[in-house]
């Protein structure tokens, strides 16, 4: 049972998942949606991709039943049988397997995601080492604010902003306990800055990392095909569009966060080796960051590339017309299910002889049996041996055929109608099969008349009308100039953002941005700059150290031992005392000094006038 199992899911898996990622693309593409609404088609399609070569639809449809219609006299219709006896020889199937070969696949399947099992192990450690090893980060407080209020938008907390040597681009780390990691030597202004921090609060708001590390452990049966690298790619692009939206919504305007976007891939070195922007330590996290495997371009494409308004009617018409193409593809790909088969040595048939089976009379020749003899000669050329199987019905009777001699058998059924029986022996036969035969022909007749019943109702045809209508609509939308200028102004617009990207000046500016991105890696790999770094480091660990000697801890308690008497001295009722005294003795000097001045002043009037200087009596 697994090994059927393990089969019918790789071989469905090989052909099934380019389906899911070619339906996506198609939908992501032309569905006209929202970077959200990509990031969720891509991520369905992902999950259909594991999921669909599971499923199966074999146990869901009706299965096949003799078909019956009602024709003309002398008129000969040929249906399939669902069942006949005695049974004929079984169907040679599609292909087979050997059971060593499913074992072999199965095998290396399951080494395939031992070792990517063992990737999202060490992605956990190294996620946890970055946190360990980073500090707190000094952020400007235009920065912080910004971040704060995107959060509180959102009604979620702002996590821990760290800064880390070990990466080299803002990421976030952490799938229950989110932290924004930036490199330690980021050197940006505050624009750029904040557009970088509300790139990473969007993948908090949106808990991209452990919607990344799901997605991870989902695909590990999956992990082996290379479809699964195109769905992934398109998940990862849609996921940055959406933050991107949610970045640019908090800032002025997407064309300054397209600005800021440019100007820290060139402060980060990210220009046309955004691929590969990241650390290894990152990508060894399965970090999602600013500038992860994303590209560049298609982001500031998307972001300065105007919006053409639809209404909402042209809006749901495509929407609907890609979800119908997309599940009509994903319906197929689970209609088409494969079963495989495992080889096996095919048993001996016993052949009855001929002298043990009784003659029977040949019947007159009526349309039906023309028909028999007619098949019966073609299937006697060589090379053409079709295997006979149907029912004929007319006025005359009903003619089940289940063999391919062409032996008749004829009785009168309890309908009152001529039964004749076409099959590979000449015996006659059973009562059982009789019954059997006219069932399968009753119930043949019963639903030729059901089904006729039914395109004839007034509801189907009503349904056919409404269909017809709405066709028309439909297709009279898509031809009115409306529609067409809309589509003539999307392609302007496309072929003005793609010359926009081909110009020399864009491309000098990447050429520019990868230049100096390649500078700031080999200032980063000269021997000066890790000396410097050394250096940096050795006095870190010298001033850590001398925090945390016993000597300054002693400096540390006796300040504030002598910070506590000081303030118990001035609490004090003495100190308050000596207070009133020196605010007693100072307005009492001040009194003097004024007594004073008004007796010079008035000294210096009665000279001024002339008159007799009196001396106070002492």
């Amino acid at each position: 049972m697994i090994q059927h199992a393990l089969a019918a899911y790789l071989i469905n898996a090989a052909w099934q998942a380019p389906v899911a990622a070619l339906a996506a693309a198609l939908v992501a593409r032309f569905a006209g949606l929202s970077p959200k609404g990509r990031h969720r088609v891509w991520l369905a399609f992902l999950i259909a991709a594991v999921l669909l070569p599971a499923v199966s639809l074999e146990g869901v449809l009706p299965r096949a039943t003799p078909t019956v219609a009602r024709v003309a006299p002398n008129a000969v219709v040929e249906a399939p049988l669902a069942a006949a006896s005695p049974p004929a020889a079984a169907a040679q199937p599609a292909f087979s397997l050997a059971p060593w070969a499913v074992w072999l696949m199965a095998g290396l399947c399951a080494a395939t995601a031992v070792v990517l099992i063992a990737r999202l192990a060490a992605a956990s450690l190294a996620a946890r080492r970055l946190v360990r090893e980073a500090t707190p980060a000094s952020l400007p407080a235009e920065a912080r604010q910004a971040v704060e209020d995107l959060a509180r938008a959102h009604g979620r907390a702002v996590p821990p902003v760290l800064a880390s040597a070990a990466v080299a681009s803002p990421a976030v780390v952490g799938a229950l306990r989110p932290v924004i990691l930036l490199p330690s030597d980021l050197d940006v202004g505050v624009d750029a800055l904040r557009a970088a921090l509300l790139h990473e609060m969007a993948h908090v708001l949106r808990r991209d990392y452990a919607v990344n590390l799901a997605c991870e452990v989902l695909t590990l049966p999956l992990s082996w095909h290379p479809a699964l690298l195109g769905l992934k790619a398109g998940v990862r692009r849609s996921r940055e569009l959406a933050c991107d939206a949610i970045a640019a919504s908090a800032m002025a305007s997407q064309k300054t966060y397209a600005q800021c976007l440019l100007s820290l891939a060139q402060t980060l070195g990210a220009g046309g080796q955004t691929q590969t922007a990241c650390g290894g330590s990152t990508q060894a996290a399965l970090a999602v960051g600013l500038f992860g495997r994303s590209d560049l371009e298609d982001r500031l494409m998307h972001l300065m590339t105007p919006k053409d308004a639809e209404g909402p009617f042209v809006r749901a018409a495509r929407a609907c017309g890609l979800a119908a193409v997309g599940a009509s593809l994903l319906g197929s790909a689970a209609l088409l299910h494969v079963t495989p088969v495992f080889a096996q040595p095919a048993p001996a048939q016993a052949v009855p002889p001929a002298a043990a089976s009784p003659t029977v009379p040949s019947q007159p020749a009526t349309p039906a049996t023309l028909a028999a003899d007619q098949a019966q000669h073609d299937a006697a050329k060589p090379g053409l041996r079709p295997h006979r199987g149907g029912i004929i019905f007319n006025d005359q009777g009903v003619t089940p055929e289940v063999g391919d001699t062409g032996h008749q058998h004829s009785w009168t059924a309890a309908s009152g109608k001529t039964m004749t029986v076409v099959d590979d022996s000449d015996a006659e036969p059973t009562a059982e099969q009789k019954t059997h035969w006219e069932a399968v022909a009753h119930d043949a007749e019963a639903r030729a008349d059901a089904a006729q019943k039914l395109v004839n109702s007034p509801e189907f045809k009503a349904r056919i009308e409404k269909a017809k209508a709405e066709a028309a609509k439909a297709q009279a939308m898509i031809s009115s100039p409306e529609f067409k200028a809309r589509i003539a102004k999307a392609q302007a617009d496309g072929r003005a953002a793609e010359a926009m990207v081909n110009s020399p000046e864009f491309k000098a500016r990447i050429a520019k941005a990868a230049s100096e991105a390649a500078q700031a890696q080999k200032l980063v790999d000269s021997p000066e700059f890790k000396a410097q770094i050394a250096r940096a480091t050795a006095q870190a660990q010298a001033a850590q150290a001398m925090v945390n000697s016993p000597a300054f801890k002693a400096q540390i308690a006796a300040a504030k031992t002598a910070g506590e008497e000081v303030r118990k001295y001035i609490d004090s009722a003495e100190f308050r005392a000596e207070m009133a005294q020196a605010r007693a003795e100072g307005q009492a000097a001040r009194d003097e000094m004024r007594r004073e001045r008004n007796e010079e002043m008035r000294e210096r009037r009665q000279e001024e006038s002339g008159g007799p200087s009196t001396t106070p009596t002492p």
